[in-house]
């Protein structure tokens, strides 16, 4: 079971909804972003309107853009280095960044992220326990 405190500090609010990314779900559940997607695609009937939407590709870049910019806010609050210093770049790629390269590992070939509400999540959960009871991959919903 997913804890509260696994994904506070994930959460963002978009189009006035309090949401998780398809990529920080699919890190939560330990599976790949297109895993989460495939649930989604292949249960329809179970994400009616309100339970998840897909950002447009204004919302991913200037998301794309927030989350770079508070990765490279974190590097220079770390420590007063110049920003082209393999030990900036080193830390551009720690795991203090791993959400980071986790979005942008998801979405580098155009598609746009899914974002998840409260009951989206909830939906998400039950097909993957259901999934998890079945077979020891996640691969097969």
């Amino acid at each position: 079971m997913v804890k509260y405190e696994q994904i506070k500090d994930k959460i963002i609010v978009l189009r006035g909804e309090p949401v998780l990314l398809d990529a920080d779900v699919a890190s939560l559940y330990g599976v790949e972003t297109k895993r989460v997607n495939e649930a989604v695609k292949k249960n329809p009937d179970k994400f009616p309107n309100g339970y998840l939407f897909k950002l447009d590709k204004h919302e991913t870049a200037e998301l794309m853009s927030k989350l770079l910019m508070s990765s490279l806010q974190a590097v220079e609050n770390e420590e007063d280095v110049d920003l082209r210093s393999k030990k900036a770049t080193a830390t551009l790629q720690s795991a203090d960044n791993e959400r980071v390269s986790a979005f942008v590992t998801a979405h580098r070939n155009q598609n746009t992220p899914t974002a998840f509400t409260e009951r989206g999540l909830y939906m998400l959960a039950t097909i993957f326990e259901k999934s998890a009871c079945n077979t020891d991959n996640f691969g097969d919903y």
